[in-house]
């Protein structure tokens, strides 16, 4: 891989860590104003979290697919990479996706929860 789409990928990266950042603390703010007891807001603030989570799936999902088809051609997988440093070497290696990107789709759907909770309790509401 290049020292420039390296470069580029490295920026990616920071603007995917930004979203997160901001998706937290949109996820945070709809607690604290759940909790304040205001449910409008908590429920926009939850909505807009959770639309941020799946954009950071979606755009690590994208930008790693795009980078590794260049270098290994595959986001997940195995087999015989080639490692040059003074003479080649093939080395037996596999490759995917680690517990932190799990861990993002684990906490989109638990963030979901309150949110289908607060549809539940308006549709409800709007039945009485």
């Amino acid at each position: 891989m290049g020292g420039i789409s390296f470069t580029i990928f490295v920026d990616f990266l920071g603007k995917v860590v930004f979203v997160a950042y901001v998706a937290c603390l949109l996820l945070g703010l709809s607690f604290i104003s759940s909790k304040l007891g205001k449910k409008q807001y908590s429920f926009l603030l939850n909505l807009l979290g959770i639309i941020l989570l799946i954009a950071i799936i979606s755009m690590f999902y994208v930008g790693t697919s795009k980078v590794t088809e260049v270098s290994i051609g595959d986001v997940q997988g195995e087999g015989l990479l080639s490692i040059s440093l003074e003479e080649t070497v093939l080395m037996q290696s596999s490759w995917g996706f680690a517990s932190g990107f799990y861990l993002v789709i684990t906490s989109t759907i638990l963030a979901m929860i309150p949110l289908f909770s607060e549809l539940k309790n308006y549709f409800t509401r709007q039945k009485k």
